[in-house]
Parts: structure tokens; C-alpha cells; sequence
């Protein structure tokens, strides 16, 4: 640029009468410019009537300029000849702009502005009039501005995948918020609560003996076999009294004295008709934005993935139908896991691949549900850095598992039993208490359901082993969940056994080693033949709770599991010891 300078020829300089003709130009535009601006005023003047539209300003300037006053139309004329004026004056000001610093001081007229500040009126034709030029000017100075635009499922999906991030969470939070509005006028789904196979409670025995559900199991017992009504309810008085005999019209009068009159059910707050309205705008927000939802499970930023998590919770408890997203869904939850394996010939979860593999060698190393028997985990391995988000994934995963429940579904999660339990089963080991307590609970109702129930067989003594490391947590809930879990666990019938599928993990629990044996390992380090007795800790918390607990299951282990009679030697010392308890609910729940 500077050599292109140095070449170039220099203007020679302007002349006084340039500069008085220039000024007088330049008064003249000034000139022009407020009569426009009178014009103007006096349209947008209120006691006259505006123009009713664009099309009336032109009929009115056209009867304007048809008129036969001469001063009108010289007027006009002279308005349109200095708008064209001032056009010219502006594209050459535009092309000149490289003048000398002394044309620059000579250009300020006498009130101290400089014409290349004037202000332009709007561009026009030249045969426009000077009524459609000051219709064209009130319309812009009076033009409101465009109305935000609404969200639609094209646009969801291009700012969910925008690389912008304030626009994904724009994006995330109306969509989250939406989700928000049409799902709270439907009813919730009830928690997810499967039946134990052998909780006495839940069913209802019509003979006269006194056989337990293991017996019944059997087959050989009574010939009332037949007799027998299995049912989800509660506790009946048919369990407790004995009926046998007694006149059924004197039971049905006792019923309905003593039976409380049924209170009326409360009106739902939206018909039928509207209920499947909302659902089915929820399912088409699913089916149209899953894929881009479920891409923000590995986002960058924190805040995306806590919305996107919590808004699938939303949307999979809310959206009738879950078919079409579990393929995408699945996929996207296991992949902020760490790597989980199964071991079917050891019956033992693998989260350390090297370390097992060295184990089936003969190494000197830790079976890996017992590595952090003794001293505890030190360390594990994680994806998602966030506890709240991890927990968030679990929630994601108890509303998949809830909605398909309830809807009648779990047929479409068959293929991924596998993948929830490994998803669960890593969080047994994340060092957030809270995550824990969901994980466990979400696994005694995983382990609950009937139709998964063969393959709860292949991991039951696997789930049990990985529970009673966290017995020996601080926190009661956690030792609370994971005796729940320890009891659903080996509580899986094994029908064709005729035994409880997980029973084996009783032996893991109590610290069981054969006599005058001793691993190999144990001579390169001690720790290695070292067992830890949860129960024999869990019997003596100090929390009344966990110890009512403990007592519980000890009672339901030696009076439901089928196989209960391999395993009273082991259990009923510790069961007794309740009896001689502080606290009388313990004492209750040991008896």
C-alpha cells in the first residue's frame, strides 16, 4: 500500500470557487433535508388522519401530482430533483474519500458539521413523490421488531447438534421445559415395586398345615396342593386365622361390618381423551429428538448432560412408548460406564481385566470381589466425573425400567438384561453413598421380575458376592441397601434345584474357610488369605436399624429359602443373638 501511495500522482488542489460552490451545495442539501423532515412531521402530525395503507398513500400522491396547482407540482419536482441530488453527492462523497486534511477543513460548513455526517433519507426512485416518500419513512421508523421464532422439531434437532454451547442449552432448557408443562397434568407412574418369589406376606394360604413356601415348592406336602392361591396382596386374615369350617354367609356378614366403607375416588383432573392427547405430543417430541437428546450424554459441559439425562428420565416416564428409543438409548447410558465383565466359571464381576487375567494364572493376586475386602477400594475407574450426573444416570436407568413395567414392554429390554446389570453392578463401587442406595434398590427389583427371571439365575451369586463389600460401609443406608440386595440375590429360585440360585454367596458372607487349608497367595502377602465376617460385623452394629435389618433377613434365610436347612449351622448362631438385643424392635425382628 505504501509503494501504490508513493506513485500515485497528487491531486492538485481545490480552488476557492470549488469550495463556494461546495458549501452552497451542501446548504442546499440541508435546506432540502429539513423540508423533508417538515414533510414528515406533519404526516405523522396526530390530529390528521393517517393512510389507511400503502395503497391509499399512492392514490393520494398520484391525484397529488394530477393536480392542476402549478406551485405543487413545481414543488414537487424541485423535491424529487434534490433527493436525486443528494444520492449523486453521496456516491461521490463515498468514491473521493481519499481528500487532503486541508479539504477536510474546508468541507465544514459554518455550523461546525461536516457533510459526510448528513443524514440520508431513504432510497427512492426517482419518480417516486414526495407523499409515498414520506409514507415509506414513517412506516420504517414505526416498524416493530420481528417476534422470536417458535420451537419445532427441525430446530430442536439443529440446535442440539449446534457447536455452539450457549445455543445447546438454550436448546436443552426449552425442550426440558416443555417436557415439563404437558407432563405434569398426567398422572405418575406408580414406584417400582416387584413381589419377592418367597414373601410369605404377599400370599395367601387356604390349608390347614403349617408347610412354608420352600415345601410347596416341592410339590409333596398336602394333597391341598390345588387349593393353593398364589396373589400379589397383602398380608389376609386367611394366613393368620383358620377358617376351615366355618358357615360362608357369618364370614361374608363379618366381612362387611368390619370392612371400612370404601372412600370415593378422586376425579381425575383431565379426561381420557386429553391424557392421550398430551402423551401422544410427548411421543412425537421422543421420536423427534431422542437421537439428538442422547448424543448430549458425552457432552462437554456438565450442565447439557444433567439436562439431557434428566430430560429422558422425563420423557421415558411420561412417553407411552419406549420401543424406538431403547436401540439408541441403551447404547448411549453403558457408554459413560467404566468396562464391566462377567466371569461365568468363577461367578465374580470383572472391573479389572488385567489384574483377573493374572489371577487365572496364578499370580498372587486378589480375587476382584474380594481386592477391597480388607483395606477397601482405593481407587476406581469412572467416565462421568460428576457424582450428581452419575447419579442422574441411574436415574435414567430406574425410569426406563419403571415405564416399561408399568406399560406392559420389558419384552423390548430382553436383549440388554445383560447391560443393565452390568451398568448397575459398577455402581456398587463408586464412592458416592447416595448412587449406591439407588444402584442396590434398582437391582432387587431388576432381580424380582418374573420374566427376567432365568437370567437372574446366572447372576445372582455374582450380584451377592458384589454387594457385602459395601456391608462394611459408614453410612447405615448403604449397609441397609446392600443387605436388600444380598437378600435378592440369593433369594432367586432356582426351580429346577429346588434351592435359593444365589446361596453359594452365604459362605462369602459369614467369612467361611475350610480348616487346614491355605492358599498359596497367602505366603506372598497376608491379606490374600485373609476372609472378613460381614455378618458377624453387621450383628453388632451400632445402628438399631441395620441390626433389625440384619435380623430380617437373617429370618427370612432360615425360614423361606428352600434350601434353608444347608445353612442353619452357619445362620442361627447369629440369629439367636438378636434375642438378648437392647432394642425391642430388633428383638421383634430376630423372633
Amino acid at each position: 500500500m505504501q509503494s501504490e501511495s508513493s506513485q500515485s500522482v497528487r491531486k492538485p488542489k481545490k480552488s476557492k470557487s470549488t469550495k463556494k460552490i461546495k458549501k452552497s451545495s451542501n446548504k442546499l442539501i440541508m435546506d432540502s433535508l429539513n423540508l423533508g423532515a417538515l414533510s414528515i412531521n406533519n404526516a405523522s402530525d396526530p390530529q390528521q388522519k393517517p393512510p389507511s395503507s400503502s395503497s391509499s398513500s399512492s392514490s393520494s400522491s398520484s391525484s397529488s401530482c394530477s393536480s392542476t396547482d402549478p406551485e405543487s407540482s413545481s414543488t414537487i419536482e424541485m423535491e424529487s430533483g434534490l433527493m436525486n441530488f443528494v444520492q449523486s453527492s453521496q456516491n461521490l462523497n463515498v468514491g473521493s474519500g481519499d481528500s487532503d486534511d486541508e479539504d477536510d477543513e474546508d468541507d465544514v460548513n459554518e455550523d461546525g458539521d461536516s457533510s459526510t455526517s448528513l443524514p440520508l433519507p431513504p432510497s427512492s426512485s426517482s419518480s417516486s413523490s414526495s407523499s409515498s416518500t414520506t409514507t415509506t419513512t414513517t412506516t420504517t421508523t414505526t416498524a416493530t421488531t420481528p417476534s422470536s421464532r417458535n420451537w419445532s422439531i427441525a430446530r430442536f434437532n439443529s440446535a442440539l447438534n449446534s457447536s455452539s454451547l450457549p445455543t445447546r442449552l438454550q436448546a436443552l432448557q426449552s425442550l426440558h421445559n416443555v417436557v415439563i408443562s404437558l407432563s405434569s397434568s398426567l398422572p405418575p407412574l406408580p414406584p417400582l415395586d416387584v413381589p419377592p418369589p418367597y414373601d410369605p406376606s404377599r400370599i395367601v394360604l387356604t390349608h390347614k398345615q403349617n408347610s412354608m413356601v420352600g415345601d410347596m415348592a416341592s410339590g409333596a406336602h398336602a394333597p391341598q396342593w390345588a387349593l393353593w392361591q398364589k396373589t400379589h396382596s397383602t398380608l389376609s386374615s386367611q394366613f393368620l386365622v383358620d377358617k376351615t369350617g366355618e358357615d360362608p354367609s357369618v364370614a361374608v356378614a363379618a366381612k362387611k361390618t368390619t370392612s371400612p366403607s370404601p372412600s370415593p375416588s378422586p376425579s381425575p383432573i383431565l379426561s381420557e381423551i386429553q391424557q392421550s392427547q398430551l402423551q401422544s405430543q410427548l411421543q412425537i417430541l421422543l421420536n423427534g429428538t431422542f437421537a439428538s437428546v442422547f448424543r448430549r450424554f458425552s457432552d462437554v459441559s456438565e450442565k447439557c448432560r444433567s439436562l439431557a439425562l434428566s430430560l429422558t428420565a422425563l420423557l421415558s416416564l411420561a412417553a407411552p412408548d419406549l420401543t424406538k428409543a431403547i436401540p439408541f438409548l441403551l447404547p448411549a447410558l453403558l457408554a459413560r460406564y467404566p468396562s464391566t465383565s462377567f466371569d461365568g466359571s468363577l461367578n465374580v464381576f470383572v472391573h479389572d481385566l488385567a489384574s483377573h487375567e493374572a489371577f487365572q494364572r496364578g499370580v498372587a493376586v486378589a480375587r476382584q470381589d474380594r481386592s477391597g475386602a480388607v483395606h477397601g477400594v482405593k481407587a476406581i475407574q469412572v467416565v462421568e466425573r460428576s457424582e450428581e450426573v452419575r447419579l442422574l444416570l441411574c436415574s435414567a436407568v430406574g425410569a426406563v425400567l419403571q415405564a416399561s413395567f408399568h406399560r406392559g414392554s420389558l419384552g423390548s429390554l430382553n436383549p440388554y438384561f445383560e447391560d443393565l446389570v452390568l451398568i448397575l453392578v459398577s455402581q456398587l463401587r463408586d464412592p458416592f453413598p447416595l448412587l449406591k442406595v439407588k444402584a442396590s434398590l434398582l437391582l432387587v427389583q431388576l432381580l424380582r421380575v418374573p420374566q427376567w427371571e432365568s437370567g437372574a439365575m446366572v447372576f445372582a451369586t455374582a450380584v451377592a458376592r458384589a454387594s457385602i463389600g459395601n456391608m462394611r460401609a459408614r453410612n447405615a443406608k448403604v449397609k441397609i441397601a446392600s443387605l436388600s440386595l444380598f437378600e435378592a440375590a440369593v433369594g432367586v429360585p432356582n426351580r429346577a434345584k429346588v434351592r435359593g440360585a444365589g446361596t453359594d454367596a452365604i459362605a462369602d458372607w459369614v467369612g467361611f474357610n475350610p480348616s487346614n487349608v491355605l492358599p498359596v497367595a497367602a505366603f506372598y502377602s497376608s491379606s490374600l488369605g485373609t476372609t472378613v465376617n460381614a455378618l458377624a460385623s453387621l450383628s453388632q452394629d451400632s445402628n438399631p436399624t441395620v441390626r433389625g435389618r440384619t435380623a430380617a433377613v437373617l429370618a427370612f434365610f432360615c425360614v423361606c429359602l428352600p434350601d434353608r436347612y444347608d445353612h442353619h449351622t452357619r445362620l442361627l448362631p447369629y440369629l439367636v443373638s438378636f434375642y438378648t438385643d437392647d432394642v425391642e424392635k430388633v428383638r421383634v425382628g430376630g423372633g
